[in-house]
């Protein structure tokens, strides 16, 4: 049964360069693009998608536009659908690239960690002090903390595998049941 640390993932995250740092963001994002009680409006698809693309981009040839970047940042800053953590996921991808702060990164890993839990909790009946740990062994939650640290391995012995880890990244099914 696995946990997010932050600080442990930050430490190394900072070992890694911005490009790689990135895929795991993306990889995380993408994962969880698909799930969710119900689909994003179109505008917030568009975004995140921009934001990824943009994001890739970065990654295959190491250059961004500054100015693009700032422009969805701010029109992910005035999207209702902020709060949801697969626009969230996708808004922080973006801010890591213009702040090159690894932990931008970590907030990405972060809210899609939260995307599959709310849908664990919901095959939780009863909440109580074994809670946390059943949701930490719920099979969604472990898949997506495995596959954070599966990217993180495979990143930390290969900086050629960036491209790889966020292009391989498949998005979860939509469901409100896993």
């Amino acid at each position: 049964m696995r946990a997010i640390n932050d600080s442990v993932l930050l430490q190394q995250l900072k070992d890694l360069p911005i490009a790689a740092q990135s895929a795991f963001a993306q990889a995380c994002a993408i994962r969880i693009g698909g799930i969710g009680d119900e689909p994003l409006p179109e505008t917030a698809n568009r975004l995140r998608a921009t934001a990824l693309k943009i994001a890739s981009d970065f990654i295959q040839h190491g250059q961004i536009d500054r100015l693009a970047v700032r422009r969805v940042i701010q029109e992910f800053e005035n999207l209702a659908e902020l709060d949801d953590d697969r626009v969230a996921s996708a808004a922080y991808v973006i801010r890591h690239i213009e702040s090159e702060d690894p932990q931008e990164a970590i907030w990405a890993a972060r809210r899609a960690h939260d995307a599959v839990d709310l849908l664990a909790q919901q095959d939780v009946e009863e909440f109580g002090p074994d809670s946390e740990r059943a949701l930490l062994a719920h099979q969604l939650v472990d898949s997506e903390l495995e596959c954070q640290a599966l990217d993180l391995s495979l990143l930390q012995k290969s900086l050629d595998s960036a491209w790889e880890i966020a292009r391989r990244a498949k998005p979860y099914i939509r469901s409100n049941k896993i």
